[in-house]
């Protein structure tokens, strides 16, 4: 009888734990830039942007290297590593924040989205609100966004627009014409319980 006590207190821990995460986490997040005018397509991408969300909380946390991003001109990649994000010397960006549902912290139990509202499904608008860290520069923003929640993931997704000059990004006079003064971000995340 001692026995079948403890393995019923083992088989409802463990199915807790399979059916109710507390974080999901990714490595290979993807991130792409679009800086494009009429006169040059600019669009690289990031396939290996690291993300972890706590469900319990709404805290999540975006960081990406810099020279993780792809382009499909060699010359276009190389002077954005080395003149306009100086990726030596500041190598990574990252957010820090949490999302929102509206006023209140997005929180998922049981793999459903927990609010004051009994109608809430497993896809949802949502506002991250927290700090970027772009080329050293620390700034609060609020970025709209999309989460979709499945039986053992989350995906997000995101579209934002980000000013280069606000992060001390300078931009040559000389190539000012072929790069967009505000470049649009694209955000989309798979992340998994850890």
């Amino acid at each position: 009888m001692h026995y079948r006590i403890i393995f019923f207190f083992i088989l409802i821990f463990t199915a807790n734990n399979v059916f109710s995460y507390e974080h999901y986490i990714t490595r290979n997040g993807t991130i792409t830039l679009n800086a494009s005018t009429p006169l040059e397509n600019i669009d690289p991408v990031n396939e290996y942007v690291s993300a972890v969300f706590n469900a319990n909380t709404g805290d999540v946390v975006f960081q990406l290297k810099m020279l993780s991003f792809k382009f499909k001109n060699a010359l276009m990649e190389e002077h954005f590593n080395e003149k306009y994000v100086e990726s030596e010397k500041f190598p990574k960006s990252i957010f820090i924040g949490k999302l929102f549902q509206g006023d209140s912290l997005l929180i998922i139990q049981d793999n459903e989205i927990q609010g004051p509202n009994d109608s809430y499904k497993n896809f949802k608008n949502v506002i991250a609100k927290g700090e970027i860290q772009i080329h050293g520069v620390t700034k609060y923003i609020e970025i709209p966004g999309n989460i979709i929640i499945q039986k053992n993931s989350i995906s997000l997704d995101a579209t934002f627009a980000v000013n280069p000059y606000e992060y001390n990004i300078k931009i040559p006079k000389i190539v000012r014409e072929k790069i967009a003064k505000q470049v649009i971000v694209e955000v989309k995340m798979n992340l998994f319980p850890k």
